[in-house]
């Protein structure tokens, strides 16, 4: 999965009509938008160049990536500010605690990719 293209990856997890699309016009905009209209939970997330997950809950929206910037390591830093977050044009997400995903991860299913 790690080696697909985002999207790709997002729709093993989750149907098409349930993945969100926002775009980065300038820095924040998308995370600004997510914040606004998604509820708390746990999302996976893709750009143009990069996957990861985001953690919405009351405290905010928390990036989980392993980033490829300053510091390079696997982190967990605010959506809002993250450069790695907000370095793209498009921004995919799904939400991953969906009945489907975690139906199918609990019975050990193979996720396949799709054609």
């Amino acid at each position: 999965m790690a080696q697909q293209a985002a999207l790709t990856g997002l729709k093993m997890v989750a149907p098409s009509d349930k993945i969100i699309q926002y775009s980065n016009d300038s820095f924040g905009v998308a995370a600004r938008k997510i914040q606004t209209k998604l509820k708390p939970g746990i999302y996976m997330i893709g750009f143009d160049y990069h996957v990861g997950f985001l953690y919405i809950d009351s405290a905010g929206l928390h990036f989980i990536h392993s980033n490829y910037m300053d510091p390079v390591a696997v982190v967990k830093e605010d959506a809002l500010l993250s450069p790695a977050f907000n370095n793209t044009k498009n921004v995919y997400l799904a939400k991953i605690t969906n009945t489907d995903f975690l139906i199918k991860w609990m019975k050990k299913e193979e996720f396949t990719v799709p054609k």
